[in-house]
């Protein structure tokens, strides 16, 4: 996973990695949940949204 996210932050001239990346996409799954189905869910359910 190390190497993984280290070719992440070399291809993004540092930017992100992979952990980075990773809570951008939750974030985005559960905001895109939120403005679909117009829902406000708490804390927890929004990073349960975001994996599932």
């Amino acid at each position: 996973m190390s190497a993984l996210s280290r070719k992440i932050n070399a291809h993004t001239s540092g930017y992100f990695d992979l952990a980075s990346l990773i809570g951008i996409v939750l974030i985005a799954r559960g905001l895109y949940k939120i403005v679909s189905l117009g829902q406000l869910p708490n804390g927890p359910q929004l990073v349960w949204w975001g994996y599932s």
